[in-house]
C-alpha cells in the first residue's frame, strides 16, 4: 500500500471530519480492506498503488453485497470523473474521485470492459416517459434505438452510452442522471450467495465450510481479511467467523481486527480456537469462542439464533 495515497485518503476523511477505522490485518501481506469508513453509508476502502488482485476484489464484493454497502478501491490508475465497476458493489476511483464521493458529489460516468457509460436512474426515466405521455416506441424513435433497448433502460438492465444519455437529457432533463456508486448499491438486495470453494481434505477451513453447508447454513469464504467466513442463518442473523492460526501474536491481532469488521458489518463475531492457552485468553477478553473439535456447538449457536437481531 502506498503511504502517499493512504495519507491522501486519510487527509480527505479528516478534512470532512469523517470517523474511520484502520484495518491492520494481515500486516505484511496483501489485504482486501485498509479502512472502514463509519458514515451514513458505511464503506470499505482498499488503497492501492498497484492493480488489486482478483482475491481482493472477491473479498470486497462478498462483504459489500452481503451487507448492502459499497467497497471503494482508491488508486492512481483511475481517471478523476470516471468510476470503474470491478464487481457488484465494488468500485475503483482516483484519489480525486474519492474526494468527490466524500463531498457528496455525483459521479455518473463509469467504465466497464464494454466502454464508458452513463448511470441512468431507470425508475425516473420510466416515470417521466409515462408522465409526459410518450410511448416506448416514441422514445425509441427519438433515440434511434430499438424498443427492447428502452425496456432494458427502464429495467436497469442495460448500459446507456454517452450519445444516448445526451438525447435522454434533452428529452427528460438531467434528473434522470444517476450516481454510479450509491444508486447501484441501493438497487441491490442484501444477499449471501452460495460460495464455490475448492475442498481441501487437509484444510480445517474447508472442512468447516462443508459442515456449515451440510447443515443448511449460508457461508462465504474470505481470504485476505481478519475474518475467514461470513455466515448467515435463515433468520438473516449475520456472523463473522475467524479461526486461530499457528502464531499466537498474529492470532490475537487477527481477532482484534475481526472485531472491528464485525462491528462495521453489524455482525456477531465467533472465534474458533485451536489451543487451550488461546481459549482461556479469549474468554477473558470476552470473545465468543468455540473449540476446533466442537464445531457442533458453533452450528447449534448459528441455527438456534431465532429472535436475535442481525
Amino acid at each position: 500500500m502506498s503511504k502517499k495515497i493512504i495519507n491522501e485518503v486519510i487527509d480527505i476523511l479528516e478534512d470532512k471530519k469523517y470517523t474511520y477505522t484502520m484495518i491492520e490485518y494481515p500486516e505484511h501481506n496483501r489485504k482486501s480492506v485498509d479502512i472502514v469508513l463509519n458514515s451514513k453509508e458505511p464503506t470499505l476502502i482498499r488503497v492501492s498503488e498497484d492493480k488489486v488482485t482478483k482475491e481482493e476484489i472477491s473479498d470486497l464484493k462478498k462483504i459489500a453485497v452481503s451487507t448492502v454497502t459499497a467497497s471503494l478501491v482508491v488508486t492512481n490508475e483511475e481517471e478523476e470523473d470516471i468510476v470503474s465497476v470491478k464487481a457488484d458493489n465494488v468500485f475503483a476511483v482516483s484519489p480525486e474521485g474519492f474526494k468527490k464521493v466524500i463531498n457528496g458529489e455525483k459521479i455518473f460516468l463509469y467504465r466497464t470492459r464494454g466502454g464508458i457509460f452513463i448511470k441512468i436512474r431507470n425508475y425516473i426515466l420510466k416515470h417521466k416517459r409515462e408522465e409526459m405521455g410518450y410511448s416506448i416506441g416514441d422514445v425509441a424513435k427519438f433515440l434511434g434505438v430499438s424498443r427492447k433497448a428502452i425496456y432494458d433502460y427502464e429495467k436497469g438492465d442495460s448500459d446507456v452510452s454517452l450519445e444516448v444519455a445526451e438525447k435522454l437529457i434533452d428529452l427528460f432533463g438531467d434528473d434522470i442522471i444517476g450516481d454510479v456508486i450509491w444508486d447501484s448499491v441501493k438497487g441491490k438486495k442484501e444477499v449471501i450467495e452460495e460460495d464455490i470453494t475448492e475442498f481441501s481434505p487437509e484444510s480445517f477451513k474447508s472442512k468447516l465450510i462443508y459442515k456449515l453447508k451440510e447443515n443448511g447454513i449460508n457461508v462465504l469464504s474470505l481470504k485476505l481479511t481478519a475474518a475467514d467466513l461470513i455466515v448467515k442463518d435463515n433468520d438473516n442473523n449475520r456472523y463473522l467467523v475467524t479461526i486461530e492460526n499457528k502464531d499466537y501474536n498474529k492470532s490475537m491481532k487477527k481477532f482484534y481486527e475481526a472485531k472491528k469488521l464485525a462491528s462495521y458489518t453489524k455482525s456477531e463475531l465467533l472465534i474458533i480456537i485451536r489451543t487451550s492457552k488461546m481459549l482461556k485468553e479469549c474468554e477473558d477478553l470476552g470473545y465468543k469462542t468455540y473449540e476446533e473439535n466442537d464445531i457442533h456447538s458453533l452450528i447449534d449457536e448459528i441455527k438456534g439464533s431465532n429472535g436475535r437481531q442481525s
